[in-house]
């Protein structure tokens, strides 16, 4: 989701020097800063069903589970700074069994969850576009 909030950040930016603040567009401008929770949770909402499409409710709690302990949360941030316990299971979690489902599947999992984005990327550019143009 951090990769997602991002992105939504840098639409915002894109969407300044393109479309400067003014009167004629504040509500698209106030709309805008207030949707983030939103879109959000839709990127979300459509991520959600690829997952369920090639994992079980007990791999999705192990994976998160892993993700949001202190090793988990460091492989994301920078992989670089693991301690030698926190390497040792992210190794013991990628030679589980939902680890090897995770390898097995990644490529899969790209090319889904690339569409997935694009489409939301997308849609969002064209809802900014659409508000924040001036008639």
């Amino acid at each position: 989701m951090k990769q997602y909030k991002q992105a939504y950040l840098e639409l915002l930016n894109l969407m300044e020097r393109q479309f400067p603040k003014s009167d004629r567009n504040n509500n698209g401008w106030i709309y805008l800063e207030r949707n983030e929770i939103k879109a959000l949770k839709e990127i979300r909402d459509m991520l959600v069903p690829v997952y369920i499409k090639h994992f079980s409710e007990v791999d999705i709690a192990k994976m998160e589970q892993f993700y949001t302990s202190d090793a988990g949360v460091q492989l994301v941030m920078d992989r670089t700074k693991l301690t030698n316990a926190q390497q040792k299971k992210v190794n013991d979690f990628f030679n589980s069994k939902v680890g090897a489902k995770i390898k097995d599947k990644q490529e899969l999992l790209s090319v889904e969850i690339a569409a997935v984005s694009e489409y939301w990327s997308k849609d969002l550019y064209q809802t900014a576009v659409l508000l924040l143009k001036e008639e």
